[in-house]
């Protein structure tokens, strides 16, 4: 079955837009990043993963935002530097935050910022 972009109603070809409108989707900065973020993911050798394999291993770590100690399943490991922004995934910009507060504060907080 055939559907119509999501933008202009013309024919879609791919992700439910036409062409021109697939195209200027994944020319944003924010697609391409996601899109560079899942493919390190997938292969898990970014510094993400690396530090996700660490705290599972140790069990326990301590937040950077508040200095409290959390189980690994409570604490988020989280980019200093944003991807989006221009941050590499290096062990140098990744850092463990509470998920349920000091995490959540820094995202309301770089959306803000735009």
């Amino acid at each position: 079955m055939r559907t119509r972009c999501l933008d202009c109603r013309d024919w879609a070809v791919t992700a439910g837009r036409c062409r021109l409108h697939h195209s200027a989707k994944e020319a944003q900065r924010n697609a391409k990043s996601t899109a560079r973020r899942r493919e390190r993911m997938a292969s898990g050798d970014g510094a993400q993963s690396r530090w996700r394999k660490r705290l599972n291993k140790a069990g326990a770590g301590r937040c950077n935002g508040c200095g409290r100690d959390f189980l690994a399943a409570e604490l988020a490991v989280d980019h200093i530097t944003p991807l989006f922004k221009g941050g590499r995934d290096l062990d140098a910009n990744v850092q463990l935050l509470c998920h349920d507060v000091c995490h959540k504060a820094k995202t309301r907080r770089q959306r803000r910022e735009g």
